[in-house]
């Protein structure tokens, strides 16, 4: 499977995935690997962060950091030669806000399997990240109308 240029079915974050999948976690993951991070992160969201640490232990993970909507673990994976590093989490924060349990829910419910992982619907995925980019990054600008807008209005 190809995303943005990158053949993420041979990554080590695929199959890292598909391992998922395989030890029945409920989890899809938040967003697909971009182009710029090829060795970055996994973000993935799960109802129960306990729940979610169970799996991943005996996966072989460890996890060095945890709050109560959110854990990070990491593997080191032999056959790629890389770290495996997950961002695990039960809630998605907007800065200060934390989405409610029921949007996770949602989300979950709406999964689809692709190539042995579970994804978001494109849509709800670029939903996520323009939230993401928008509030936590500061990345949404206002700008004033245009000449031509004014006149309309």
């Amino acid at each position: 499977m190809k995303i943005n240029n990158i053949d993420f079915s041979s990554s080590y974050r695929f199959k890292a995935l598909i391992e998922l999948t395989t030890s029945k976690l409920d989890y899809v993951l938040l967003r697909h690997p971009k182009s710029s991070e090829p060795d970055g992160d996994i973000d993935i969201l799960v109802n129960n962060i306990s729940i979610a640490k169970e799996h991943l232990f005996k996966l072989k993970y460890f996890c060095f950091s945890s709050d109560e909507n959110n854990a990070k673990f990491i593997r080191y994976d032999n056959s790629f030669s890389k770290w495996i590093h997950l961002d695990v989490q039960s809630k998605i924060q907007l800065q200060n806000y934390w989405t409610p349990e029921s949007f996770t829910t949602t989300l979950l419910q709406s999964k689809l399997l692709k190539n042995d992982i579970f994804v978001l619907e494109s849509f709800l995925e670029q939903i996520i990240t323009i939230l993401h980019a928008g509030v936590n990054k500061g990345c949404l600008l206002y700008t004033s109308p245009s000449p031509r807008d004014k006149r309309q209005s």
